[in-house]
């Protein structure tokens, strides 16, 4: 769904006004290009300038790299031009020297972030001349085999200083500024034997930004100015959208009473004691909970305690590469703000700190930190405010809140934004990533059609499934008696399903006093998976290896087994048992009824094998899940064999596959009976008609 504007914190006026603006295009413009001193000087002419008052010990030419990651020679010609009035006479020494308290306009810029990219056969000094662009290979190569910094030129040496410099001074000065950059992208790098498959960070051959337009010009004279520039091109900004909160029909949601709604405490409690018990001895005892970066409006101060407390923050890196300064939250938008608090106008601005609250359990989690340290909070707002004063949402913002991500301590990224333009781009940026996992949020819809559609793959919520994307989950929205919610996206783009409605939260109410509500939709169903994400890192599983566990450790009925690709909900009970084989089973009692039982221990019999759907061989070695899918509402709808399996003779932690799914009622799993050792002590034979749900531990 889109922002929506929650009533009671705007007055009618407020009401009114906004509704007028939303008639006039905001003055901003979608801006294509590839990296050339043009467009450098391009965007310094039509991008809205800052005025910005120096601190002590920052420098102009600090602020200049902080802000647009490099010092390119056109800008600092745009930035003496921009100031020309206030200061005609300004010289090297006044760009490079701190001047605490004094006052200067900086154009606009695009930072100039490098992305990662597979070096194939080309070397990087070739790629980066095919796109024109210099880059100081020699001062690179001794840089990377020394393992040295490269040192940066003055201004002194550019031909807007130097009057009759030589004619590739400024070229050199850039060179060398690309080269630094190339440094600061790359620290893992030691040297230039790279290899095909490797991935490094460079600098893109094109990219779309959202530029704010100054105000003395008009869209169109923008458009003409950026028509000028060799491939560049221009178009009506497309905005970013938040995934809010959605309105429950009558009816809907009941049960979210219960105290095992969102997520059933005393399963928790016995999960996380079977990880403190069952965890390897080469495991520490007290293992960190990650980092976890929040991509959305951001972060209000006045959220603290309860619903945010003080410990719960982590750190990121500021922009500037020559400070050990960390910061509890960045603004994408503008690279050189240090903080998330989003714009006072923007609706649903307390949302970041609503998800954060429900990713910490501020309500609702029962649980010591002794128990369950928190883990650590950073956050990214993604909302800007054009020169109109009008707040928005930046889509590049998503993209460069990810790369924080993978360029910080962050093991996981919750979303709860979506976009329609840079889907390519987002896709070849989570193809090269494999540290990070982002949980995210499907998407709501206002009714109708719940599956994605062409005209509806809105990112990063359609990434998810089974598409190659093994670091990213996307999560739907299941009420408390497991049936999907009307309001959630559903289709192979999703990955799983979890609590989203009515889930206990704090917000914010007209006067930013912390305040009790309740939420429903997917961004509300993403920060609970993101939470148990969170533990399953903290025992050192990868980004694919969280993702893998997750979706074959759900609950399936054949309500849901069909609106994602795990076709399943999220189990916590099951999702922590990694360490164990988990069982859930029918035991025939001496009166002839069946009750069902759990088992947790370890697979003795991995040498069998399971025969389903007419011949499909599989070890239970190998066999990852097995479910006896039925409906439990209507028991005429016939039950399923549904399953995921690892390749033969692979690792416990290899990649996982869907078993082709099997009708119960003329398939019979063939095949000698699970055998496990119980943590009781009891060894268990269990003839495979008799099993309800399969999970096969992680590790042994």
């Amino acid at each position: 769904m889109l922002m929506r504007l929650r009533i009671a914190t705007f007055s009618a006026a407020a009401l009114l006004a906004t509704a007028v603006a939303a008639s006039t295009p905001l003055p901003l413009l979608d801006v294509r290009m590839g990296y050339s001193p043009a467009a450098v000087k391009m965007l310094a002419r039509i991008g809205a300038p800052s005025s910005i008052t120096l601190t002590s010990g920052q420098s102009v030419r600090q602020l200049i790299e902080q802000r647009c990651g490099i010092v390119d020679p056109a800008y600092v010609a745009a930035l003496v031009h921009e100031n020309r009035i206030a200061k005609p006479s300004l010289t090297a020494e006044d760009l490079e020297q701190s001047a605490p308290g004094v006052t200067f306009a900086f154009p606009y810029c695009l930072k100039v972030a490098a992305i990662p990219r597979a070096v194939g056969t080309t070397p990087i000094a070739k790629q980066y001349d095919q796109q024109n662009v210099p880059l100081d290979a020699n001062a690179l190569h001794q840089a990377l085999t020394a393992a040295r910094a490269i040192t940066a030129r003055p201004l002194s040496t550019l031909r807007q200083f130097a009057g009759s410099g030589q004619a590739g001074s400024d070229r050199g000065f850039l060179a060398t500024e690309m080269a630094r950059l190339f440094l600061r992208e790359n620290p893992q790098m030691k040297g230039l034997n790279l290899h095909p498959q490797d991935v490094v960070n460079v600098v893109p051959e094109e990219r779309v930004e959202t530029v704010p337009i100054r105000d003395d010009l008009s869209l169109e004279e923008a458009k003409a100015l950026v028509a000028e520039i060799d491939g560049a091109s221009s178009s009506d900004a497309t905005l970013a959208e938040l995934i809010d909160d959605a309105t429950l029909l009558p009816g809907e949601c009941q049960g979210a009473d219960s105290a095992d709604w969102p997520l059933p405490m005393a399963a928790l409690h016995q999960a996380l004691e079977d990880l403190r018990t069952k965890r390897p001895a080469n495991l520490a005892a007290n293992l960190p909970m990650p980092q976890i970066l929040l991509i959305d409006t951001g972060y209000d101060p006045a959220m603290g305690p309860p619903a945010i407390p003080g410990d719960a923050f982590g750190r990121l890196a500021g922009p500037d590469p020559e400070s050990l300064a960390v910061y509890p939250g960045i603004n994408t938008v503008e690279p050189a703000r240090m903080d998330a608090n989003p714009p006072g106008d923007l609706p649903s601005r307390p949302h970041g700190g609503e998800v954060a609250a429900i990713l910490l359990g501020a309500r609702f989690l029962t649980v010591d930190p002794s128990e369950l340290p928190r883990p650590k909070l950073t956050f990214a707002s993604i909302a800007g405010t054009a020169t109109d004063g009008r707040p928005y949402l930046n889509v590049g913002a998503i993209r460069h809140a990810f790369s924080v991500a993978v360029n910080n301590d962050v093991k996981i990224v919750n979303a709860s934004v979506a976009a329609m333009r840079e889907r390519d781009d987002f896709i070849r940026l989570i193809a090269n990533t494999k540290r990070v996992l982002l949980v995210t949020a499907a998407g709501n819809v206002a009714s109708g059609q719940q599956d994605f559609t062409p005209a509806t793959l809105s990112w990063p919520g359609s990434l998810g499934g089974n598409q190659g994307a093994a670091v990213l989950i996307s999560v739907g929205a299941h009420d408390p008696s497991g049936k999907l919610l009307y309001f959630s996206r559903k289709g192979k783009e999703l990955d799983l399903l979890a609590p989203g409605c009515l889930i206990p939260t704090y917000s914010l109410d007209a006067s930013n006093h912390v305040i009790k509500v309740s939420r429903n939709g997917t961004s509300y169903a993403a920060p609970i998976v993101s939470m148990v994400a969170a533990i399953l890192s903290r025992e050192t599983l990868s980004a694919s290896q969280i993702k893998d566990r997750l979706l074959i450790s759900g609950d399936v009925d054949e309500r849901v087994a069909t609106v994602s690709w795990s076709g399943s909900r999220l189990n916590v009970r099951k999702a922590l048992s990694i360490y164990r084989d988990y069982v859930e089973y029918d035991e025939r009692q001496s009166d002839g009824t069946m009750i069902t039982k759990t088992l947790t221990g370890k697979l003795t019999s991995r040498k069998n094998q399971i025969i389903l759907c007419e011949g499909q061989v599989v070890a239970q070695n190998d066999l990852r899940k097995l479910v006896r899918s039925i409906d439990p509402t209507d028991p005429s709808v016939p039950g399923v064999w549904r399953g995921w399996a690892r390749p033969a003779g692979t690792s416990l932690n290899s990649a996982i596959g869907k078993l082709e799914r099997c009708p119960v009622a003329t398939t019979t799993a063939m095949g000698k009976p699970l055998e496990l050792d119980g943590d009781d002590g009891k060894h268990v034979i269990i003839p495979l008609a008799n099993i309800r749900d399969f999970v096969a531990r992680m590790r042994n």
